[in-house]
Parts: C-alpha cells; sequence; structure tokens
C-alpha cells in the first residue's frame, strides 16, 4: 500500500439478524428466495406478522435486482409510499392526489416526467395513477403509487376509478445482461417511431379501460411489469433524459392521451371557439372549459 492504514473494515454486505424478533411465537421469516431479506407483501407487510411492516433496505425482496429499493436514493420514497398506505389504512386519510381538467393531463405530465425523483429512482416500481372522470371531464392523479397493488387501488387508497392510465419509467428488456454489449450500435434510438425499442430509460403509459384484476396482476412474468394494456406508449428514451421535445416527445404522448380519452385536447383561440360552436354540436373540450364558460356557458353541466 502506498499509505499506512491503522485498520480496515470490511463492507461486504450484510446478513439480516432474525433473532431480533422474539422466537416464541409468529415472527417474520427470510423471504423464500431472497434470503437475506424478510419475506413481505407489496404493502411492506410481513407475510406471517399481520400489522408487522418493514421500510428501507429491508423492503428489498420486493424489487431486488429490479429497482432501487435497496439503497437510500430508492427507499426514501418506498417509504413515503408505506406512509401514505398506513394513513389510509389506519387513520382514513386518502392518499395525495390532484383533481384537473383533461385539459391540463398533457402539461401535467410533462412536468412529471421531467422533474418526478421517485418514479425515476424506483423505475417498474412507483408509478403515477390516473383516474379518469368521464362525466366532468377531470382526472385524478395519485402519485408514486405501488404499481404491484393496482388490482385493489380502492382498498390501499380511498380512491375509486375505471378507466386509468399508469406512468411508470422501465429499462427495455435487452438493456442489460448476461452476455449483453451495452454499447452496440443498435442500443439506443432516437426516433419517435421506435420508441418502444427504447433500451435506456424512459417513460411508459399503460392506458386501462378498467382496473387490472387480482388474478391478472398474478399472472404478469418478467420482464413485464403490468398486465396487457389496451393502449401502450413509450415515450423515445433520451441521453439526457430530459422528455420535453415538442415533436419527438410531446406530440406522441397528446395523440396517445387523446386516443385513449376519445377527445381533442389541442387549446383553441377565442375566434376558433366562436366559429367552432356555431358550427359543431359539441365544441372542441378546450372551447368548452375556457371560452364558452367564461361565456357563461358550462356545456359539461347541461
Amino acid at each position: 500500500m502506498r499509505e499506512d492504514y491503522d485498520k480496515i473494515i470490511s463492507c461486504l454486505g450484510f446478513e439480516y439478524d432474525f433473532s431480533a424478533f422474539n422466537q416464541s411465537g409468529p415472527h417474520p421469516l427470510p423471504h423464500m428466495r431472497y434470503t437475506k431479506f424478510p419475506h413481505i407483501q407489496h404493502t411492506y407487510e410481513s407475510v406471517q406478522v399481520p400489522g408487522l411492516f418493514f421500510a428501507g433496505t429491508s423492503t428489498h425482496s420486493l424489487d431486488f435486482r429490479k429497482s432501487a429499493g435497496g439503497f437510500i436514493h430508492g427507499f426514501r420514497y418506498t417509504t413515503r409510499a408505506l406512509f401514505n398506505l398506513l394513513e389510509w389504512r389506519f387513520e382514513g386519510v386518502p392518499w395525495p392526489s390532484v383533481t384537473l381538467s383533461w385539459m391540463d393531463m398533457v402539461p401535467t405530465i410533462v412536468k412529471r416526467i421531467n422533474e418526478a425523483s421517485a418514479t425515476y429512482q424506483m423505475f417498474s416500481v412507483l408509478g403515477d395513477i390516473i383516474l379518469i372522470n368521464d362525466e366532468d371531464k377531470t382526472f385524478r392523479m395519485l402519485k408514486e403509487f405501488p404499481v404491484k397493488l393496482l388490482a385493489d387501488i380502492h382498498k390501499h387508497t380511498g380512491w375509486n376509478g375505471t378507466r386509468i392510465i399508469v406512468m411508470l419509467f422501465e429499462y427495455g428488456p435487452d438493456f442489460s445482461g448476461p452476455g449483453k454489449d451495452i454499447f452496440r450500435e443498435t442500443r439506443a434510438t432516437g426516433e419517435p417511431s421506435e420508441a418502444h425499442q427504447s433500451n435506456f430509460l424512459h417513460p411508459t403509459f399503460y392506458y386501462y379501460d378498467k382496473i387490472p384484476t387480482e388474478e391478472e396482476m398474478n399472472a404478469v412474468e418478467r420482464p413485464e411489469v403490468l398486465p396487457t394494456p389496451v393502449r401502450l406508449h413509450h415515450i423515445v428514451e433520451d441521453f439526457l433524459t430530459e422528455f420535453d421535445a415538442q415533436i419527438s416527445h410531446i406530440l406522441p404522448l397528446r395523440r396517445f392521451i387523446e386516443t385513449s380519452l376519445d377527445s381533442d385536447l389541442r387549446h383553441k383561440l377565442s375566434e376558433e371557439c366562436f366559429e367552432l360552436s356555431l358550427t359543431h354540436q359539441t365544441p372542441p373540450l378546450a372551447c368548452q372549459v375556457g371560452y364558452l364558460r367564461n361565456m357563461g356557458l358550462d356545456i359539461l353541466s347541461m
């Protein structure tokens, strides 16, 4: 060695000390496959001891070699998710949410995929859930929800919905692995039409016309994350993870949202809304929530 040392600390991992729990009654056991972690459910609750919850690195059995739940940059967000689950279960406080007009959906999503840390760090595990309300053309967004609990979202959040959109960050299935060259010539794509072939971490969107059942969730096999949706959209990967290009990122996203909602989300000038209101039985949504409402006509409530 170039320098002298008094002590050397070996940091080669850890073994979980299950002896800390009383062994005379029901007590947590190791996960059957990942034995260094307790066996827990996706609610972070012990399988063997109902009412006993785990946080931090102890929860990594849920996403071992899949996401970042074993490290501080990941489990700081799963711990917050645990807090929200417990708030609803024991205090009756619904999962934090925001309700906005359909017209605000695309800008809200673009802001989230470019700024949100939890869904980026806990890729494939925590996702933003959009609950679609067809009556008043609004949506409710639940941020950073454990997507493996999707089948029982009402049970775990206090919020109901039928049509939903799930926003996740995912790697492509060929990003890395044994025998794969991560520097191969075809590793990356920059074409929006090839967004589904993106390998680097990128946003994906799952549209369901009804919430997947528990049976459908249990039938999902790796590398898939969620059941097959009615409609699936990938935003093309970006080297700087900046998903704000009008043509490459936002336009394809808007078209996906419009198709899912069956609604035109383009903004209109007042002159356009005036003409469309005179020539169409149902003017575009932008005119309904903007121009016409400002004129004292609320078509959505009629």
